[in-house]
């Protein structure tokens, strides 16, 4: 539960600042909306993930009260890691792209996995959007601007492959290779 609080605090938190940015396509804006976006989504991979080691030990439950069991729950964060395949100090799954996501709780086994799966690949989640668009940000590459052109939620918000509307540019001898 204190997951989820902590993740709708977020939600309620960045989404405020984009409602803000929303009508305004300045650069201090922009980069307002670059910083919510890559936010949310570090939110909602620390949000999957202590959903999963939640489910996979055995004594979490759902918002109805009903307990999440486990097959072979996780003792603690290191048992958790080993299930992964990982061991501490490893670099964690992606834990925000739901494939994987999904991937890790198959290892995992939590009585809720078909649930967890259904709701993570859900078509109407924006993860796939906030994936692309985080990753034009944070990287401006070529390619990150096309797989960004490319996505369906972009189009759908009328951006038609204008990228300078979408993100802060950095001025004065930086190199534009998007």
């Amino acid at each position: 539960e204190k997951c989820l609080r902590d993740f709708r605090k977020s939600i309620y938190l960045y989404g405020d600042v984009l409602k803000r940015c929303e009508s305004s396509r300045d650069d201090r804006s922009r980069l307002a909306t670059e910083m919510a976006i890559v936010s949310l989504q570090d939110e909602w991979a620390k949000y999957v993930r202590s959903i999963a080691f939640q489910s996979s030990t055995g004594k979490a439950s759902t918002t109805s009260g009903l307990l999440i069991t486990c097959s072979h729950p996780v003792k603690n964060e290191a048992d958790f890691l080993t299930r992964l395949g990982l061991s501490i100090g490893d670099r964690e799954p992606d834990w925000h792209v739901a494939d994987v996501a999904i991937g890790k709780l198959r290892l995992l086994n939590p009585s809720n996995y078909s649930s967890l799966s259904a709701n993570l690949g859900s078509t109407t989640s924006p993860e796939k959007f906030m994936r692309d668009y985080r990753n034009f940000v944070v990287h401006k590459y070529r390619n990150t601007a096309e797989k960004l052109k490319r996505n369906s939620e972009f189009v759908r918000l009328g951006y038609s492959g204008k990228l300078s509307e979408l993100v802060f540019e950095i001025k004065g001898g930086g190199l534009k290779i998007y």
